[in-house]
């Protein structure tokens, strides 16, 4: 999972959703220190994802913040395990 603090959302909105094909979500947060707003998008990618994602980053913002952490498991439309689906072909064998 990415963590993307960034002045450049649309910019990284793009990369994400036009150029990796992805999606994921978009928030505001309160620094802790200078209280200032920052925008702050997140999403869910493989590995060989992420490096193309930190590297088209910076190109469009050179000053963003990336946190990228490891996901163990990701649940919900897009990503769930289709379990009707492989019981059924189970059932079809």
């Amino acid at each position: 999972m990415a963590y993307i603090v960034t002045s450049e959302v649309e910019k990284v909105r793009k990369i994400i959703v036009e150029d990796l094909g992805k999606t994921g979500n978009y928030y505001q947060a309160e620094a802790l220190y200078s209280k200032s707003r920052r925008d702050v998008v997140t999403t869910v990618l493989r590995n060989r994802e992420i490096f193309l994602l930190k590297e088209l980053i910076t190109e469009v913002d050179k000053e963003a913040f990336v946190v990228v952490s490891d996901v163990h498991e990701v649940l919900g439309r897009g990503y769930t395990f289709d379990i009707d689906s492989t019981l059924k072909n189970r059932k079809e064998k």
